[in-house]
This record gives structure tokens, C-alpha cells and sequence, in this order.
């Protein structure tokens, strides 16, 4: 038991350094099964008056399932979500402040955490969504989510991309040419996106500071228009 534990740790080491010296090689990255052809399902479509905040996907419990969070504007009570010809109402709670805040580098006081699983979905399918706060009377701009095949899926595995505030940069992150950890992430989601990947595996260090409060970090990470597609 202990031998496979040992060979099983070490095999996600190796994954971890693979993808982090080669994740701007796309011949290195996992092969992209996607399907030639698709569904779409798109139901009513919205003029979009706003982005998400921080807007991001997560796998469901099943391959029929995919999790949405993001955050509202304060004083925001409640949420709908159109996912395709369906309708959604989101769960609306007060975000959780950091363990160790900087007031003079938090800027997420008040806002609300917002989040909703999507169930029913059918395979090899992509739905166009929308966010709403007001009932439907102003709506974001339109995402896109893509399904699995119902027989296969791929996916890309990342790790420590370590984004540092406001585009500060150090060598235990990824630096690309103009040597912002910010963009190394982003850059990964460009490559992981051109693969058509269903979903991204993270070992975690996406951010330096994660427990400071340190907003420009995380508006980094949400930044990738990727986050509204990729689980």
C-alpha cells in the first residue's frame, strides 16, 4: 500500500512539472478529442449590459452538471441565471471576508458570493447563459458552455502559476515575455483553450497571498475570458 501511495504522489509531481516548464507548448499539452460537431442550445438572447464579477466554472457532481460562481454588486438579493431555454435562481450570500485583510489592498467589502449548480445537461452540447439581478429586466453579456462527449472527455492538468499583485512578478511563477505572472496564467488558458479541453485540473498556488486579501491577485485569476467556459 505504501509502494502504490509512493507511485501515485510521484506521478502527480511529474504531471506538475511537465505542465509547468511546458505549458506554452501545445504538442506537450493533453490531445484534444472534440467532437466536429455540436448541439447548441441558446434559448432567449439578451442585450448584455454588464460583465460578472469574477465570473468562473467547476465540475459537477455528474457529467450532466457543471457549478457557477461569481460576485454581485452590495445590496444585491438575489440572482437568476438563463442556462440555454432553462431559468435558475442562484443562491445570494454575504462574501467571506479574508482571515487577515489589508484594508488598503481588500476592495471586495460588500459584495455578495453568488453561485448555482446546473443540472440536466445533455453531452456534446453548448449552452449560451446569461446572469440576471433585476428579474430579467437587464441581463449580462452572453457566455458559452460547452459539454463533454458523452463517451470521452479531456483535460488539462496546471500548477503554480503563483500570481502576485498588482502584475509584480518573481521567478517561482510563470513569467512570459513581458515578465508578469498575470499574463503566464492567462497564456495557459489561451493554450489550454486552443486544445479544446472540457476542464482544467489545478494543483493550487494560483495566487500568492490568499490569505491577506490582496484583491488584484484574485481579479488576475478571474481575469481569463477562458474562466467562463473551462470548469
Amino acid at each position: 500500500m505504501k509502494r502504490r501511495k509512493k507511485i501515485i504522489l510521484n506521478g502527480i509531481l511529474c504531471l506538475a512539472v511537465i505542465s509547468t516548464m511546458f505549458m506554452g507548448q501545445d504538442s506537450l499539452l493533453l490531445k484534444s478529442y472534440a467532437q466536429a460537431t455540436y448541439a447548441s442550445i441558446k434559448g432567449s438572447t439578451h442585450a448584455g449590459t454588464f460583465d460578472a464579477d469574477s465570473l468562473t466554472l467547476q465540475p459537477g457532481e455528474t457529467t450532466s452538471s457543471v457549478n457557477l460562481n461569481w460576485y454581485a454588486p452590495a445590496g444585491t438579493t438575489k440572482a437568476k441565471v438563463q442556462f440555454g431555454d432553462r431559468e435558475f435562481n442562484a443562491s445570494v450570500n454575504t462574501l467571506t471576508t479574508p482571515t487577515e485583510v489589508n484594508s488598503s489592498k481588500y476592495t471586495d467589502t460588500g459584495k455578495m458570493a453568488c453561485k448555482i449548480t446546473i443540472d440536466g445537461l445533455q453531452p456534446n452540447t453548448e449552452y449560451t447563459y446569461y446572469i440576471t439581478y433585476d428579474d430579467g429586466v437587464s441581463w449580462s453579456n452572453e457566455y458559452t458552455y460547452k459539454t463533454a462527449a458523452s463517451d470521452a472527455f479531456t483535460f488539462g492538468f496546471t500548477s503554480d502559476p503563483q500570481i502576485k499583485e498588482n502584475k509584480e512578478s518573481n521567478t517561482e511563477g510563470w513569467n512570459p515575455s513581458d515578465n508578469t505572472n498575470q499574463t503566464g496564467w492567462a497564456k495557459m488558458l489561451e493554450t489550454l483553450e486552443k486544445q479544446n479541453v472540457d476542464l482544467v485540473v489545478s494543483a493550487g498556488d494560483q495566487v500568492e497571498d490568499q490569505s491577506w486579501g490582496k484583491s488584484s491577485e484574485y481579479e488576475a485569476f478571474f481575469a481569463p475570458s477562458q474562466m467562463t467556459s473551462l470548469p
